[in-house]
Order: structure tokens, then C-alpha cells, then sequence
């Protein structure tokens, strides 16, 4: 049986970096140097099993997920002050925890390289390695120049438009998926005829990266490049 230790999780004093993207200028609140012992950190996460991410059709994480519960909240803190101090949130509720791996080798569903909002208010990673040229990729929608989805009826129907990208409809359950889905080499997208990627913060280990759910983005990697690991982060959810 292994034993996850408080201590094994320990953070380190911080210091928050503010930043303003894109034409919106959305913010996205940067913390480095987050867990007093990193390499730790990852090693004890590399316990959990993993499990690939294709049990939730609408979930389009284009990897391995584990939910996790850690033995200290000094991330949840962390996350939480971030909220409270910058998005102004009054009562920053506990976040959930997520585990996500990448293998930028393997053949990805088409429409996890399509940027998306998450279905939360808040949302951060946690990178856990360096994997240079890989990034939080945050996108616009080239035809009227959104960054992120709003309670705004001026723009209803471009995010219908946008919603029909990822086929629900026609591939509506993970056999759908399986049978009909459009498998390709991870190659996140710089620019096509919808999109532009606007701002790329790049993974660096020990680095934690706070925004908006509703700001469009993916996890940005390229097929071509050849890493020792596997891509590891912690996601937060709020």
C-alpha cells in the first residue's frame, strides 16, 4: 500500500504574476516555484493508475485522466487566494483535482485539437515537468474575433456555430467516437480558417497557470518532438 505524506506535498512561499491576454485582456494569474519538492510531487502522482479518457464522450481531454484527492489543500490555497485576490471571487469553493497525462505519440481523437471552454468558472494547471514547445494555447474565433464564451446574445450564433464543431450529434457516444472518429498525430493548431492562437504560456515544470474557464484554449503539442516523459499536470476545477 503506498502512503501519500503531507509533508510529500509541501508548497513553497509565492508570489502571483499578472497577466492580460488578447484583445479581451482576459486575465491569467501565473505562480513559479509552487511545490517545495517537484520532483516528489511527480513521483508520488505516478502512483495513481491511470486511465485513458474516452469513458465520458463529452469530456474531449485528448489523454489519460485520474481524479485526486491530495493529503494537504496547499494547492487548494493557493488556487483559492488566486480567486479571491484577482478574479474577486467572495467564496472560492474547494477545487477538484484532476491528474492529466499526455502522450503526444499517440493518435488523438481530431476534435480534442478543436479549442474549447470548460464547463467551470475557474480552471488551472499545474505543470508537474518542462516539456518544451508544449503550452496552454489560448485561441480567438477568427470570423467575429471572440476569445471566450459570454453571456452575450450579440454572439449566440457563433457559439452554436462553434458548438457544432465538435459533432456531438453524429458521434454522440463513445462507440460513435470509435467507429466514426477521425484519429490523426497530435499537432495542436497555430492558425487555421476558424482560429488563431492568440497567446501561448508555456509548461514549465513547478509552474501553476490560473484563467477563466471560458476562455477558449487546448493543450498545446506537437506530434514531432521527441520527450523522455510523458506530459503530467495537476488541473484544477472551480
Amino acid at each position: 500500500m503506498n502512503i501519500h505524506n503531507a509533508s510529500d506535498f509541501e508548497t513553497n512561499n509565492i508570489e502571483f504574476e499578472i497577466k492580460c491576454i488578447g484583445e479581451e485582456k482576459n486575465l491569467i494569474i501565473i505562480v513559479d516555484n509552487v511545490f517545495k519538492d517537484p520532483d516528489l510531487v511527480l513521483e508520488r502522482l505516478k502512483e495513481y493508475p491511470l486511465i485513458r479518457n474516452d469513458v465520458k464522450y463529452e469530456n474531449l481531454f485528448p489523454g489519460y485522466i485520474t481524479y485526486l484527492t491530495l493529503p494537504n489543500w496547499h494547492l487548494d490555497k493557493i488556487f483559492g487566494t488566486a480567486l479571491y485576490n484577482y478574479f474577486l471571487v467572495d467564496n472560492p469553493q474547494k477545487p477538484q483535482l484532476r491528474l492529466n497525462v499526455i502522450d503526444n505519440k499517440e493518435l488523438v481523437y481530431d476534435k480534442c485539437l478543436i479549442p474549447h471552454t470548460d464547463l467551470v468558472e475557474y480552471a488551472g494547471q499545474m505543470y508537474l515537468c518542462d516539456y518544451p514547445e508544449s503550452y496552454t494555447a489560448f485561441y480567438r474565433y477568427k470570423k467575429t474575433g471572440i476569445e471566450s464564451k459570454r453571456s452575450d446574445w450579440k454572439y449566440k450564433e457563433d457559439f452554436i456555430d462553434i458548438y457544432k464543431l465538435y459533432d456531438h450529434e453524429k458521434e454522440s457516444t463513445l462507440h460513435d467516437r470509435k467507429e466514426n472518429g477521425n484519429y490523426i498525430q497530435y499537432n495542436s493548431i497555430d492558425e487555421d480558417d476558424l482560429w488563431e492562437c492568440y497567446h501561448k504560456e508555456p509548461v514549465i515544470k513547478n509552474r501553476l497557470v490560473i484563467h477563466a474557464g471560458n476562455l477558449y484554449h487546448t493543450a498545446y503539442l506537437k506530434h514531432k518532438y521527441d520527450y523522455d516523459d510523458l506530459r503530467y499536470s495537476i488541473a484544477l476545477f472551480s
